[in-house]
C-alpha cells in the first residue's frame, strides 16, 4: 500500500487493517500522515496545529493504541506530490479524489470508504488592500464545479474584488442558446456532436434549458471581451488593438451583447465575427491541403493557433501553438501575406487560452499567458503582477508551489 487518503473519521478505521496485523510484542507500527490544508477548520492555531487534522489523528491513536501510531505531518501541496512520485507510504488527509486522479480501478492509491463527505464553499475571498483579481475567462466546459467557479467569480466581483474577461467557451455558450434570426429553428452555434459533446460537461451541471442555465447566460453577456486597464491589459486570447477597437464600438455602452450584435458575431466575414474569433480564440492559419494536426483532445485540425506575439515569425512553423508531438507535422512554409501577428508593444498583456506547459514564465516581456493546462494534468497558475512594465518568471504563481 501506497496511499490511503481519508476523507472522513470512519473511513480510516475501517481501512486500518489494510496496513497489517502487529504483533502484541512489537512495537506500534509508525504510519505518516500529510496534510497540506493550514487553514480552518483543519488548521486553527499554527502554533500548536490545533484544528480537525490534529483531532482526527489524535482520536485514531486513541482507537489504534498498541498497533499503531500515526505521526501528523502539515507539508506544502508540492511536497505532497513529491513524497508520492518517490514511492513513499503514508496517508493524506481530506484528499478531494478529483486531484487525485479520481477513485477507480486504474487509480495507484488505495482508498477509505467515503463515508464522510463535504464540501469547500468560498463565503468571501478579499485580496489585500490594493490589489483585485483578474479572471482570463473560460470558466465552464471543464471540471466537475463550474457553477461554484462562476458563483465564487461573481460573489468576488460583485463585491469589487474582482474582474473577469470572456473566453472562447462563455462566447460559444451564448451562442449555443441564442436563435439564430435567419432560421428561428437553429441556434448561432450550430448543436453538431462535436459541439454538444465540448459543451456536455456544464449542460449537465446548470442543468439545460432551466431558469438558471439562461440567466447564467445573460451574465456571460455581460462579460468584458478584453480590458484595458492603463498599465496591463487582459484579453482571453490575442489583444489585437483593431479588433478591441471593433467590439468597443459595437457593444452598447453598458457593455450587454445585444441580440443584433450576436447576430452580426457569429456571421462569418462580419467585422464583428472577426474580432470576437481573434479576441477569444486568438490568431490561426489555416495549413495548406495535405497538412494537420492532432489537438489535445485528439481531434484532427487544420486552423493552426499562432503565436501571435513571436518576434522573429518567418515560417508558419515558427509561429504554431500544437502540443510537442505535432511540431513535425507543421510545416516550415512561409507566413501568408496578410498574416498579422507581430510583437506586442505598450503596457503588458496577460492572456489564457493556449494549453501551455513547462515552467511558467513570458512568452515576451510584454507578453504572459496563465493556461498551463489545468484543465488537464497542468497546475492552475497565476501572475502577482506588482507594477513592474516587464514581466518575469518570478510573478508567476501555481498551485503546487
Amino acid at each position: 500500500m501506497r496511499l490511503l487518503p481519508i476523507r472522513g473519521l470512519l473511513s480510516l478505521i475501517f481501512a486500518a487493517g489494510q496496513f497489517g496485523m502487529c504483533a502484541q510484542a512489537e512495537a506500534p507500527r509508525v504510519i505518516q500522515a500529510w496534510s497540506f490544508y493550514s487553514t480552518p477548520p483543519f488548521v486553527v492555531d499554527e502554533r500548536s496545529n490545533a484544528g480537525l487534522c490534529k483531532d482526527l489523528i489524535d482520536q485514531l491513536n486513541r482507537r489504534l493504541a498498541g498497533e499503531y501510531e500515526i505521526q501528523l505531518n502539515m507539508v506544502p501541496r508540492a511536497r505532497v506530490n513529491r513524497l508520492l512520485e518517490s514511492g513513499a507510504t503514508g496517508v493524506v488527509l481530506f484528499a478531494p479524489s478529483m486531484t487525485f486522479g479520481g477513485i477507480s480501478g486504474s487509480s495507484p492509491y488505495s482508498w477509505s470508504i467515503p463515508l464522510m463527505r463535504d464540501r469547500q464553499t468560498v463565503i468571501s475571498l478579499k485580496p489585500p488592500q490594493g490589489r483585485q483579481a483578474v479572471f482570463i475567462g473560460d470558466l465552464i466546459d471543464r471540471g466537475p464545479e463550474q457553477i461554484k467557479v462562476i458563483e465564487t467569480v461573481r460573489a468576488m466581483i460583485d463585491a469589487g474584488n474582482a474582474r473577469a474577461v470572456m473566453g472562447n467557451h462563455e462566447f460559444n455558450a451564448i451562442g449555443y442558446v441564442t436563435p439564430n434570426f435567419d432560421d428561428p429553428h437553429k441556434f448561432l452555434r450550430p448543436h453538431t456532436p462535436s459541439k454538444v459533446a465540448q459543451h456536455r460537461e456544464f449542460l449537465d451541471q446548470v442543468g439545460e434549458g432551466s431558469e438558471r442555465h439562461r440567466e447564467l447566460v445573460t451574465w456571460f453577456r455581460s462579460l468584458p471581451v478584453a480590458l484595458d486597464l492603463g498599465s496591463i491589459r487582459v484579453v482571453h486570447a490575442w489583444w489585437h488593438q483593431d479588433y478591441v477597437d471593433e467590439i468597443a464600438g459595437s457593444v452598447g455602452s453598458d457593455g450587454f451583447m445585444s441580440d443584433d450584435f450576436l447576430q452580426r458575431a457569429f456571421c462569418k466575414g462580419t467585422a464583428e465575427c472577426k474580432a470576437m474569433e481573434g479576441l477569444t480564440k486568438g490568431l490561426e492559419v489555416k495549413l495548406s491541403d495535405g497538412h494537420s494536426y492532432f489537438d489535445h483532445q485528439g481531434e484532427a485540425r487544420r486552423d493552426l493557433r499562432c503565436r501571435w506575439w513571436h518576434e522573429s515569425q518567418r515560417t508558419i512553423r515558427d509561429v504554431a501553438i500544437v502540443p510537442r508531438h505535432a511540431t513535425a507535422s507543421i510545416p516550415a512554409s512561409p507566413l501568408p501575406e496578410d498574416y498579422l501577428g507581430s510583437p506586442a508593444t505598450g503596457s503588458p498583456i496577460f492572456i489564457g487560452h493556449y494549453w501551455m506547459d513547462g515552467i511558467p514564465a513570458p512568452h515576451l516581456p510584454r507578453v504572459a499567458c496563465v493556461d498551463y493546462s489545468a484543465a488537464g494534468s497542468g497546475p492552475l497558475v497565476a501572475y502577482r503582477w506588482t507594477g513592474e512594465s516587464t514581466l518575469s518568471r518570478a510573478g508567476f504563481i501555481t498551485s503546487t508551489d
